[in-house]
């Protein structure tokens, strides 16, 4: 089941790719593997991140995606890698990745069950909050929110894995 629910996130990946002329030049097949699910990775450009496809149960936090060398991307690695992310490319990127933060309060915070703490961040096409120019965001330029909806913890859903995430944002050790 877990094979098959990577195939199909690839597939649909590859769909996005065609379809809506998203970046498609990064993918690659890694030896060994820095996802776990899989020897594909999505390298986000000039950066050391890397999309990584799967899903998990619950709050991001217990996404187990990234391999060996790499780890969830957090609130920490602003400096060194989100910002280095240019909202421009990041929302060309195919899919929906998401990392461990949010963006409130004109800072990049710790993603948490609770309001204005609840808009998981994230990097792609298909992510279903965008706002260019924004300056309360993780990335460089304007925010790209995985979370479904401005509001996620009102019905529990803050930070959390759903249907439109593809995986999550594994920075460099």
């Amino acid at each position: 089941m877990k094979s098959l629910s990577i195939c199909v996130i690839l597939l649909l990946s590859y769909f996005c790719m065609v379809v809506s002329g998203c970046i498609k030049d990064e993918y690659f097949r890694t030896r060994p593997r820095i996802c776990k699910n899989t020897a594909v990775a999505y390298k986000v450009h000039k950066t050391d991140v890397i999309a990584c496809p799967g899903g998990w149960f619950g709050h991001i936090s217990n996404s187990d995606l990234c391999g060996t060398g790499y780890h969830l991307c957090t609130k920490d690695d602003k400096d060194k890698y989100l910002s280095k992310i240019n909202y421009d490319h990041a929302s060309k990127i195919c899919g929906c990745y998401a990392f461990n933060a949010a963006h409130d309060f004109g800072q990049c915070i710790d993603c948490e069950n609770k309001l204005h703490h609840d808009d998981l961040g994230g990097i792609g096409t298909t992510c279903p909050r965008k706002t260019k120019r924004q300056r309360t965001s993780c990335i460089n330029g304007g925010t790209i929110d995985a979370a479904p909806n401005v509001n996620s913890s009102n019905n529990n859903k803050g930070c959390r894995y759903h249907k439109g995430i593809s995986g999550v944002i594994c920075c460099k050790d």
